[in-house]
């Protein structure tokens, strides 16, 4: 026993014999990161690039309808890869922003409603879009409904940020 504590002592002393010890460690953490690395967040990602560099190609206000309803099924292929991941949550808002773009506020606001249902639990994402569906509201002089999705935030994201700066 007292010779394999001492042979113990002396591999870890060459730096050659530590360092493919870290070698491998290292090795071993990137296998376990890569297949902990779904394909689906791969797919989610690369499609929402792809929307990404899309949606930035056009002029929203100029751009044609099949154009836009382009960039729109580019950003829902990457939601229905994974509807419930936190990256699709933040793929609605985009939709929406084009919505918005082109002064189509009901498709905005259900947008909007769909971060709502699906990401309840995100208080980030669904304060957030509380918030963008009372601006959505002010831009259309509909203050009753405004002030109503400004009241939700404050009833129930009161400490997030957008609870703490909600203009009730």
């Amino acid at each position: 026993m007292l010779g394999e504590s001492t042979m113990a002592k002396s591999i870890l002393k060459d730096s050659h014999v530590v360092s493919f010890i870290v070698f491998t460690i290292l090795i071993a953490a990137i296998f376990f990161y890569l297949k902990n690395y779904t394909s689906k967040d791969y797919l989610v990602e690369k499609f929402a690039v792809k929307a990404q560099a899309m949606l930035q190609k056009i002029d929203l206000t100029k751009a044609t309808e099949p154009e836009v309803s382009s960039v729109i099924a580019a950003f829902e292929k990457a939601i229905e890869v994974s509807p419930l991941a936190g990256r699709a949550g933040k793929l609605h808002f985009n939709i929406a922003r084009i919505y918005v773009e082109r002064k189509e506020y009901a498709k905005a606001i259900e947008e909007m409603r769909k971060v709502i249902r699906n990401f309840s639990r995100n208080r980030k994402l669904a304060s957030e879009a509380h918030f963008q569906i009372g601006r959505i509201y002010e831009v259309q002089d509909r203050w009753p409904e405004a002030v109503a999705a400004y009241e939700e935030i404050y009833d129930n994201y009161s400490l997030s940020q957008r609870g703490i700066y909600v203009p009730l």
